[in-house]
């Protein structure tokens, strides 16, 4: 089984455009696998686009609050892994 690391945590998720807002502790980018694990949340999806303030970027970075649109519902404190 491959190793996750914890790389952010939910901050906010909007439901009417499935995307959840991340605050990272860990950099991440455009074709990355991640986990997401909640109370009732665990599935696994690929990073297809990332925004940062509002803005398309391949990479976010350790601080940055990002954007990413959700395969399946998720929740404000659900942690994100990413695989290494």
């Amino acid at each position: 089984m491959p190793q996750e690391e914890l790389i952010g945590t939910i901050a906010q998720y909007n439901d009417t455009n499935g995307l959840a807002y991340i605050t990272l502790i860990e950099e991440v980018s455009i074709g990355e696998k991640i986990h997401i694990k909640g109370g009732d949340d665990n599935f696994t999806q690929e990073v297809l686009a990332l925004q940062v303030s509002g803005s398309d970027v391949q990479v976010a970075y350790k601080g940055d609050l990002v954007a990413i649109r959700m395969v399946l519902p998720a929740k404000a404190s659900d942690k994100v892994f990413a695989y290494v």
